[in-house]
């Protein structure tokens, strides 16, 4: 049954059944209050009635800082994901409730986040608000449906084919104002292995007389013993060593950061010397160029000196011949040599 009380500026609405928590609403219009509850009272009836006072109160803020402390954390890739967090928290999307966030006010934020980012970013931006949501339906109790799921979302993008050659690499470590970088590239390009792994390693988990690398709770979830070859070896005995046990003492954004920096000034440093010698810049020199694209040409570089995909795979962690498929792109000049 439901009771009306006017309230200063409104109606205030109260539908009581037994066996069922008492649902209250405000109205402007008592017209407006009496369509809702008998809205509500209609899905009593039916036994369909769904208690939504929590997601009507909860904003998204709310949902992501609770998803951010309780589920993040348990991600490989955590720090990166609250990163993403604060930049939604930042958005006006972050001040609608959890029930007021409609496909539509979803679409409108992954088109003003398209102006500004790539499609793959917009796309883990939209995935985190889809993950909270089925999070708080699955798990919190929340009666929420998930609004990121009735629009389409960015590609995925296509895979990058972009390799970094030796002269490239010379050139970014000789304009580096970061005093690692230059020992950190060098070691992603030796060994293949990921950002968060290289940063990850200490001392104790180097074996340099047997020239291996022992990698922990990986990004898939397994561990991994990683060869180390001449070029990783030397390095590594030319690092000096930290009070603390860690090679590196960056963090990961702190090393993509130092290294946009230092293809910028490479870039502006070769076109200052073509404009000197009347020479025309060659554009895809040093251009498009990200941290990441050390680990494609390590991959890349161990099918061309031979290595078998198994021996690939366990040196670079992929789990399937899909995704190692995405980080090789072997020149065609060396499979022309092959052909003879």
């Amino acid at each position: 049954m439901a009771t009306f009380r006017q309230r200063s500026g409104g109606w205030q609405v109260r539908v009581r059944r037994q066996g069922y928590p008492d649902v209250v609403k405000t109205f402007k219009l008592r017209q407006d209050g009496e369509k809702w509850a008998r809205a509500i009272e209609r899905e009593l009836d039916m036994g369909c009635y769904v208690h939504r006072t929590e997601a009507e109160r909860m904003t998204l803020t709310e949902l992501l800082e609770r998803y951010g402390k309780e589920v993040s954390p348990k991600h490989k890739g955590h720090r990166e994901e609250l990163w993403k967090i604060g930049v939604i928290l930042r958005d006006r999307i972050a001040k609608y409730s959890l029930v007021a966030l409609t496909p539509m006010l979803v679409a409108d934020y992954r088109d003003r986040r398209l102006q500004m980012v790539s499609d793959a970013t917009a796309r883990h931006e939209m995935n985190i608000i889809s993950a909270a949501y089925k999070v708080a339906a699955r798990e919190w109790g929340i009666p929420v449906s998930n609004p990121v799921s009735q629009i389409k979302r960015p590609p995925a993008g296509r895979e990058r084919k972009r390799r970094i050659s030796q002269v490239e690499i010379d050139a970014i470590i000789q304009h580096s104002k970061t005093r690692e970088l230059p020992d950190f590239l060098c070691l992603a390009v030796a060994t293949g292995m990921r950002r968060g792994e290289i940063i990850r390693l200490r001392w104790q988990d180097i074996d340099l007389g047997r020239r291996l690398a022992y990698l922990s709770d990986t990004k898939n979830g397994n561990d991994r013993i990683v060869p180390l070859s001449s070029e990783a070896l030397a390095v590594l005995q030319a690092m000096p060593r930290r009070i603390d046990g860690r090679l590196f003492s960056l963090e990961p954004r702190g090393f993509s950061k130092a290294m946009r920096k230092s293809v910028v000034r490479a870039r502006c440093a070769y076109e200052a010397d073509c404009a000197r010698d009347g020479v025309v810049p060659d554009p895809d020199y040093l251009c498009d160029l990200r941290l990441h694209d050390a680990r494609h040409e390590a991959v890349s570089a161990f099918f061309e000196r031979g290595l078998d995909v198994m021996e690939v795979a366990s040196i670079s962690g992929h789990k399937t011949l899909s995704c190692l498929k995405r980080y090789t792109h072997m020149r065609a000049e060396r499979i022309a040599l092959k052909l003879g």
